[in-house]
């Protein structure tokens, strides 16, 4: 009888254990979680600065592009 009690207590025990892993399991997770979402935030800014600096060094190389036949222009308004 006495064995019997001993075992469900460390059953008890046993149990209460596991209940606390899981629940430590599931705090892990949701920093993980958070932290993928902290992760994927950062990627999406990271993504449109780059493609903001992108289309500004595009704008830049048309102004570039463009800069002599102004000059030219000028230089030929200039000299009439």
């Amino acid at each position: 009888m006495e064995q019997g009690r001993e075992m469900t207590e460390v059953s008890g025990q046993k149990a209460t254990a596991a209940g606390r892993a899981l629940e430590d399991i599931a705090k892990q997770i949701g920093r993980i979680s958070d932290m993928s979402t902290q992760i994927a935030t950062g990627a999406e800014q990271q993504s449109l600065a780059v493609g903001r600096s992108t289309a500004t060094w595009c704008e830049s190389a048309n102004w570039a592009r463009a800069l002599p036949r102004t000059l030219i222009g000028v230089a030929k308004t200039a000299s009439t």
